[in-house]
């Protein structure tokens, strides 16, 4: 029997559905007042949310986001153990040169990506308080990029309005500066030393 091969098209509209539920869901929990993982499920849904997104615009630009070495002119693709190809994850589509993505945008994305490597080797506490201006800086910024990139049909900004709403925030809300209670010492010097590095920047109240 053949295998149907599906087209750029169909793929990148899967892609497009897939990366919006992922940040739906990320949203929806972290609104969720009966959920007390908040922090460490929005931050894995939402990085699968801007990889599917970045996946969907590579794919519809021609851009190759599989892994893969040079051997002459010809390229040998990288394949898990079960012999699928190996994409790109949210660190290798930032880094690509057709990139849409601007600079603050990327470094509160790098922010978020540092942290899920933090916490899952600990748990947390009290992230919800210290971080809910960044976490909000992101889907304000993913509801951006996936209605500039694909149309504001696909905008989800006239599906969810609750506690990460898409409006504008004051510079004290991004900051993620908002006391908290608790926070262990390792979690607190990874965050001093990434702002220390990298001071993202504000537009339209958030990191862009």
């Amino acid at each position: 029997m053949a295998t149907r091969k599906r087209s750029i098209g169909s793929v990148k509209a899967e892609l497009i559905g897939k990366s919006r539920e992922a940040a739906l869901c990320a949203i929806r929990t972290f609104n969720d007042p009966q959920v007390t993982f908040k922090s460490e499920t929005f931050i894995v849904l939402m990085v699968i949310a801007w990889t599917y997104l970045l996946h969907a615009h590579y794919r519809a630009k021609g851009v190759d986001y599989r892994y893969f070495q040079k051997a002459g002119k010809r390229r040998r693709y990288e394949r898990t153990k079960h012999g699928q190809f190996r994409y790109w994850e949210l660190e290798s589509c930032l880094k690509a040169k057709a990139c849409p993505v601007d600079g603050d945008t990327q470094n509160n994305l790098r922010f978020l990506i540092g942290l899920r490597h933090e916490i899952e080797h600990q748990m947390t506490q009290s992230l919800d308080a210290w971080l809910s201006g960044r976490y909000q800086a992101c889907a304000l910024n993913y509801n951006h990029y996936l209605k500039k990139l694909f149309g504001e049909s696909h905008g989800l900004d006239s599906i969810l309005a609750f506690s990460i709403q898409f409006a504008d925030l004051s510079p004290e809300q991004t900051s993620g500066t908002k006391t908290a209670p608790v926070m262990t010492q390792s979690l607190r010097k990874y965050i001093d030393s990434f702002d220390g590095m990298n001071r993202p920047g504000f537009s339209g109240g958030c990191f862009r």
